[in-house]
């Protein structure tokens, strides 16, 4: 199991005979990469990292020890300093990305589509997604409640109920 840690970065965390083992695989995370909030495994042997300011981390394991890390080959212009909540792959093989006021990303085919308040999203401040076995994404905001998007709109899904509260 891979663990993301809020400034200790991250961990893999394996069992052996009842044995808990933590590991911190060789992976130079600098200040702001520490600050992990989103792991996401995209293939067999890679993992997408969401940082709280350093935007988004590639990880690929070459071997049991040798692991690569790099910027995830995404042009997200101006984005340098943006904040990953929450990273999902879908059945659809696509990668969602919540940000903290950007909205959301999702990068299919190499394209990418940015979902926002400008588009139907109903807050750029987006925290959690979920995709549900009906394909839905549920989208968990930190100030508009909890939106559920249908293919190619957002429909608010909570009355209001959970405004109050961030979705995590």
């Amino acid at each position: 199991i891979w663990v993301g840690t809020f400034g200790g970065g991250i961990h893999l965390i394996s069992f052996s005979h009842d044995t808990c083992i933590v590991e911190r695989p060789n992976i130079y995370l600098s200040r702001y990469e520490n600050l992990v909030k989103s792991i996401e495994k995209i293939e067999a042997d890679e993992f997408l990292v969401g940082t709280h300011g350093s935007g988004i981390k590639h990880i690929k394991i070459n071997a049991p020890d040798q692991c690569e890390l790099s910027d995830y080959p995404l042009d997200l212009s101006g984005n340098e300093d943006l904040i990953v909540w929450d990273i999902l792959k879908t059945t659809d093989q696509a990668i969602w990305i919540t940000t903290d006021k950007k909205g959301v990303f999702r990068i299919r085919n190499n394209h990418i589509t940015t979902f926002d308040n400008s588009n139907g999203l109903e807050t750029n401040q987006v925290l959690k997604l979920f995709e549900d076995r009906n394909k839905n994404i549920w989208i968990g905001t930190n100030d508009k409640g909890l939106s559920l998007y249908l293919g190619d709109e957002f429909v608010r899904s909570d009355n209001g109920e959970f405004s109050k509260n961030p979705i995590t």
